[in-house]
């Protein structure tokens, strides 16, 4: 927002806060609570439009939730750092356009959350450094949320990362 300001693109910096405000708001007040899957979705959306302005016409995300999942309850911000992981640090060397799809469905008594993407995927390393706590930023927000799910679901649920190195 500084930039663009000092940029004298003052009416981008004003849409950016807006974002960026609609977002605090959102998640602020249910940091520490289980909320619906619908109501994270809505903090999901507006973080995308706040990371689309900053980089516009970079990547698109298309969300396909089940109906009959929405109103689940899930731990706050829980997707937020694996959207901004794959945004960051999955987008930079694809050729064209990056593509998330974030998937939630029913599978036998549980909920899956797949977020897919065509970036430059991980190799099995960098994968185990992840549940490891090796430090690293880029880390810390994927181990907050696998934590915090096995706290309120149970050690059989969290994150699972399937990927290859190339191939999202």
């Amino acid at each position: 927002v500084r930039f663009l300001i000092s940029m004298n693109k003052n009416e981008e910096a004003e849409e950016m806060l807006f974002e960026f405000t609609k977002l605090l708001r959102n998640v602020l007040p249910k940091a520490s609570e289980l909320i619906t899957l619908k109501e994270e979705i809505e903090v999901v959306k507006a973080y995308i439009d706040l990371q689309k302005k900053r980089y516009p016409n970079q990547f698109e995300v298309y969300i396909d939730i089940g109906e009959a999942i929405r109103d689940i309850k899930v731990p706050a911000l829980i997707l937020q750092p694996v959207i901004e992981n794959a945004i960051f640090y999955s987008m930079g060397n694809v050729e064209g356009k990056g593509i998330i799809n974030i998937n939630a469905y029913e599978d036998i008594n549980d909920v899956k959350i797949e977020i897919l993407d065509n970036g430059k995927g991980m190799s099995t390393t960098e994968i185990n450094n992840i549940f490891e706590k090796k430090e690293g930023i880029n880390r810390v927000g994927l181990i907050n949320v696998h934590e915090r799910l096995q706290l309120c679901f149970g050690k059989d649920y969290g994150i699972e990362i399937l990927s290859e190195e190339g191939r999202g």
